[in-house]
């Protein structure tokens, strides 16, 4: 439940309850011994952190190592939001180089997806076409995510 209230608080852009909300559940999570559980909570709490302006260095590798766990336990949607949380809070703490991957590999998982899936992974691609200084690049993967959307 309390994972759910962050996620709600995050989507109405109140990152504050968002972030105590996701570090409550992930702790309680981790008491628990559900990995996959305290990985997503890491993802909303990262997220809502990124979003106020409070990242970390650490904080990114905990993000790191949340999207490892749900590609290493087989969740691809959740595995594709934490790719994308992840590379938006490396560019954010200028890890240009772990962004690039992260986002890339956010699109990689993405093909084949649902419709959102795929928006996400194309939004991902856009922001690694970004950062690379690629605007052409970029324009086709926003271009992208428009097709899809327009097929649905």
């Amino acid at each position: 439940m309390t994972l759910r209230i962050a996620e709600v608080a995050l989507l109405a852009g109140d990152t504050e309850t968002a972030r105590t909300a996701a570090l409550d559940a992930a702790e309680r999570f981790r008491r628990q011994r559900r990995p996959g559980w305290t990985a997503l909570a890491t993802v909303v709490a990262v997220d809502a952190e990124s979003r106020a302006g409070l990242l970390t260095p650490s904080r990114v590798d905990a993000v790191k190592q949340a999207a490892d766990t749900l590609v290493r336990l087989g969740l691809s949607y959740p595995a594709v939001a934490a790719e994308l949380v992840t590379g938006r809070a490396a560019l954010a703490t200028g890890r240009l180089t772990l962004a690039r991957r992260r986002l890339r590999a956010a699109h990689d998982r993405s093909r084949g997806g649902s419709v959102l899936m795929r928006l996400r992974g194309d939004l991902a691609a856009a922001l690694a076409a970004v950062a690379d200084r690629q605007p052409g690049e970029a324009l086709a993967h926003c271009r992208s995510g428009l097709e899809h959307l327009a097929q649905h």
